[in-house]
């Protein structure tokens, strides 16, 4: 089911599963996986507007979980057979990338890096950023 929540400055699109009468809870659910934090981040925005909050800058990934998930990004286009190069110009542009002889790159080591740690995270490893220890 479909509603069309307003509020004096905006209208939102709102699905849920079963219809709701005047007055019920409504719950936020943000699917795991993918771009989680930007799911999270979405969620807690809209709350915010409900509420009558001002608006915040939208928080930055914190640097350990922006390394994770250019990681991912990385090993999968890895496995879709992407050349080291190709990654690198996806995760810090063409411009950049061309910049540099790419065989004495930094940006060349960074992206092979980058893609052993999505190896170790796609392995298990990927609970460590959960705060949970793996059991490989």
């Amino acid at each position: 089911m479909h509603a069309l929540l307003r509020t004096p400055t905006e209208a939102h699109r709102l699905w849920m599963p079963t219809p709701l009468r005047c007055g019920d809870p409504i719950a936020c659910v943000v699917p795991s996986g993918g771009e989680v934090s930007v799911a999270t981040t979405a969620a807690l925005q809209f709350l915010r507007r409900l509420s009558g909050q001002t608006e915040r800058a939208e928080p930055r990934l914190r640097a350990h979980d922006q390394r994770a998930q250019m990681s991912l990004v990385a090993l999968d286009e890895h496995r879709a057979g992407a050349t080291y190069r190709n990654i690198a110009e996806r995760l810090y542009g063409a411009a950049r990338v061309a910049a540099e002889d790419w065989r004495t790159s930094a940006l060349r080591d960074s992206t092979i890096r980058l893609v052993r740690t999505g190896e170790r995270l796609a392995r298990g490893h990927h609970l460590q950023l959960l705060g949970r220890k793996s059991e490989l």
